[in-house]
């Protein structure tokens, strides 16, 4: 099998968005991830899951996103992301890269390529996919984000003072979603009401979900809801290094 996941492929005039979760590629280790998500109807298109070094993530992100339209891509810049970042901007100079601005107590500000994720942008990175979960206003066909997405939890440090977010055994692909999710505020599309019907995370599977997830991923779920329940999610199609 390979670590591509596709449930669609690239359409002429689509609009779509990647978020990219980093790891170091060793061995039983995390996995590096994408998530591919079609702005014009908000539904993940593909998925990359592979364990590999963030040189050769680099690659496969630039191959992907050229693939899809020359997506907007953001890449998690935190640690070995920040390789991924420099190879995709300066390497291999994708077209369309998400740049996050920093503001100092200068009141000056810099930009820099990829999702910096701090204490303050993964609380809002969490709540914004929740509130797209409870609404469903994504759809989701891939089985491995939500099994990651049953296993998520947010729960207090022992201090008190900040959140803490993790999923059992991984949580990559619910960190490349949530980064993919924040990218739909920054392109500018209509989001079709008409072309995709609610067949993805279905009630059904919502159900299931919160029966076997903890309190805190239960939480993240409820509301979740379709006035009309969809037939059987079609199964993705995997293929071989894009």
């Amino acid at each position: 099998d390979g670590p591509t996941s596709v449930g669609e492929l690239p359409q002429p005039g689509m609009t779509y968005v990647i978020g990219a979760d980093v790891a170091a590629g060793v061995p039983d280790g995390d996995y590096s991830t994408a998530t591919v998500i079609k702005a014009n109807t908000n539904k993940v298109v593909a998925v990359f899951r592979q364990r590999l070094v963030p040189e050769d993530f680099s690659e496969s992100l630039d191959l992907l996103g050229r693939w899809f339209n020359n997506a907007y891509l953001a890449v998690e810049r935190n640690n070995h992301g920040i390789t991924v970042c420099r190879d995709l901007s300066q390497k291999l100079q994708y077209p369309n890269l998400h740049f996050h601005t920093n503001e100092n107590i200068q009141r000056s500000s810099s930009r820099n390529v990829g999702f910096q994720t701090t204490v303050a942008t993964k609380p809002l990175l969490v709540n914004e996919l929740g509130a797209a979960l409870r609404h469903g206003k994504l759809i989701i066909h891939c089985a491995d984000t939500l099994s990651e997405l049953i296993g998520f939890q947010r729960q207090t440090s022992k201090s008190g003072q900040y959140e803490v977010f993790n999923g059992y055994p991984h949580d990559d692909l619910v960190m490349s979603l949530g980064i993919a999710n924040m990218m739909l505020f920054e392109v500018n599309v209509t989001v079709s009401q008409v072309e995709e019907k609610p067949d993805g995370l279905t009630w059904d599977i919502c159900e299931r979900m919160m029966a076997a997830a903890p309190k805190s991923s239960a939480k993240m779920m409820a509301g979740y809801d379709y006035k009309q329940k969809p037939e059987k999610t079609p199964r993705f199609t995997v293929y071989g290094p894009v």
